[in-house]
């Protein structure tokens, strides 16, 4: 993320576009084995999205929890005029302290990458 706020955030497509995939798994296999990896040696900014976007699809529990998933349903169906106060409940009183401190980073980190694309 400090990468790519610092270094991509102007890049086009910085989360749409992937880097050619022998170079994904080779950063892939650096994260996985605990080594450090510097973005900024690698050639492709959108390699540091590419890993960030795997990491949170391939966590054991994802960030909106198995449990929740009912609720989220639940919110979904919703009339809109009970939405914002499901999702509301939802995240502040339903999701996990942890689970709720990662997913306002992101979102926060989103919409600094959302108010600069092209």
């Amino acid at each position: 993320v400090t990468y790519i706020r610092i270094c991509a955030i102007e890049t086009e497509g910085i989360f749409r576009r992937s880097p050619p995939a022998h170079m994904i798994k080779e950063v892939q296999n650096k994260v996985n084995k605990g080594q450090e990896v510097d973005f900024k040696d690698l050639v492709d900014p959108h390699l540091a999205a590419v890993i960030l976007k795997t990491f949170l699809r391939e966590l054991a529990e994802p960030l909106l929890t198995f449990d929740l998933y009912d609720s989220i349903i639940d919110v979904d169906e919703a009339q809109l005029k009970n939405k914002l106060f499901l999702v509301k409940r939802l995240i502040l009183d339903d999701l996990p302290a942890e689970n709720y401190d990662v997913l306002n980073y992101l979102v926060a980190f989103l919409t600094e990458v959302a108010a600069d694309s092209h």
